[in-house]
């Protein structure tokens, strides 16, 4: 039997990435990649087809309000659409805030949040959303909380009416990992006195309750729509467990619908996610890039992350961590923007300018780290220092604590605290930051 070489296939448009996908039933479609490159999957796909160029990632909006989202929209992007600062889309926003590490909802995909059972399936159920899926027999519709991609289907474009119904929405979710999907999520809906709420869990279709009454009740409401959809959602454990985390969400969703004047809180407004360069790669191929002012090459299978590259490369400051995108220790700069290199295919970084913790640039940061008591085992400081690097380049001024943390969001560290990491920005940056 021939031995089938893994492979990356990248479609130009919509019709070849459904040509591709009917010729090749057991491929995977990628877009963000957050969780077909996960290495702790059991067996990664024969074949991989790339729709990083294919477009479908634009944001409109018609004269009547009604949102039109392509299903390859990023999820950071959606914060930078000045009409969903109304209080009627805040449950969008929040669904945003919720997809930490925010380096990671800057390359996770709408389209693909929706088919993992994802952060944004209740809010969009909420909200009335309509999710288009094509494939070469053509278009269906689905309600968000039910798409289920048959095998050759894509989720192109999602609609949501204008939010007339409500006044204000909210959503608060629970996670196992930061890229996975949601354990389970509520969505709410204010409207005079009263609110509708709807509940997430997996896979399965959302539980509504219209109704609710506002205030001192509504905590109540939530916990028990929450423990309802439990039996069949994803939200496993004992009796006491389910009560508990029906009890956190319904006191985080009660205090967002406590009456305020000002918008949601929005994530800062810069741009970092990868630029898409997708390559199409058939079996092992060279992968060469500049990477803290030295060319490197080395021979990687088609399927090498950018983080098995690197390290093959002889660049080992790159941390292979936990391989989720969850930790940070990956973290590197590609072409000036902030990618999880675990989370990142090779083959889209080809000919890129990659700067690590090693760069010249950084030398300053990781001594002023250490000097602030922030450093211990080490592990994760290549990948702070690459965070704080691009918050350098990027960020407003003046910098302050609260854009140092934000920063540091998606870098977890498990021997020290965080307030030394602060303190060493501040340092090595030149700026003072607030206590």
């Amino acid at each position: 039997m021939a031995l089938r070489l893994p492979r990356v296939l990248v479609p130009i448009d919509l019709a070849e990435a459904l040509r591709m996908l009917a010729q090749h039933p057991d491929a995977c479609a990628v877009a963000g990649g957050t969780l077909a490159l996960n290495p702790t999957q059991p067996m990664r796909p024969a074949t991989l087809i790339d729709l990083g160029a294919i477009g479908h990632d634009g944001i409109e909006w018609s004269v009547a309000g009604e949102l039109s989202l392509g299903g390859l929209v990023r999820i950071g992007d959606l914060a930078h659409a000045p009409e969903l600062r109304q209080p009627a889309w805040g449950a969008l926003i929040e669904a945003v805030d919720a997809m930490e590490p925010r380096v990671v909802r800057a390359v996770a995909t709408l389209g693909g949040n929706l088919c993992s059972g994802g952060t944004f399936v209740g809010p969009l159920a909420l909200l009335g959303a309509r999710v288009e899926v094509q494939s070469r027999a053509g278009a269906r519709w689905a309600e968000a909380d039910a798409v289920a991609l048959q095998p050759g289907e894509l989720i192109t474009r999602v609609v949501v009416p204008a939010p007339v119904r409500f006044a204000r929405t909210h959503a608060a979710v629970l996670r196992r990992t930061p890229v996975g999907p949601a354990l389970v999520g509520v969505a709410l809906g204010e409207r005079g006195g009263h609110c509708d709420i709807v509940v997430t869990g997996g896979n399965v279709r959302a539980l509504r309750i219209g109704g609710a009454r506002a205030g001192a009740d509504l905590a109540r409401s939530v916990a028990a729509a929450v423990l309802a959809a439990a039996p069949d959602g994803g939200l496993s454990g004992d009796g006491p467990w389910r009560s508990a985390v029906a009890g956190v969400l319904a006191r985080r969703l009660a205090g967002m619908a406590q009456p305020r004047a000002d918008a949601p809180a929005r994530p800062d407004g810069r741009r970092h996610g990868p630029m898409w360069r997708p390559a199409a790669v058939d079996g092992p191929f060279w992968f060469r890039a500049d990477v803290d002012d030295a060319s490197l090459a080395v021979e990687v299978p088609a399927h090498a992350t950018l983080t098995e590259a690197l390290r093959a490369a002889g660049a080992t400051q790159v941390k292979s961590g936990c391989g989720e995108g969850a930790c940070g220790a990956c973290a590197v700069l590609v072409d000036g923007c902030l990618v999880r290199s675990c989370l990142t295919l090779a083959s889209r970084c080809g000919g890129s300018r990659i700067r690590t913790a090693a760069a010249p640039e950084h030398a300053g940061l990781a001594t002023a780290i250490a000097a602030a008591g922030g450093l211990q085992c080490g592990y994760c400081t290549p990948g702070i220092v690459v965070a704080l690097g691009s918050l350098a380049c990027t960020a407003p001024r003046p910098l302050d604590a609260a854009a140092v943390a934000a920063e540091l969001d998606g870098n977890l560290c498990r021997c020290t605290g965080y307030q030394q990491l602060v303190a060493a920005a501040a340092e090595a940056l030149g700026r003072e930051v607030p206590k």
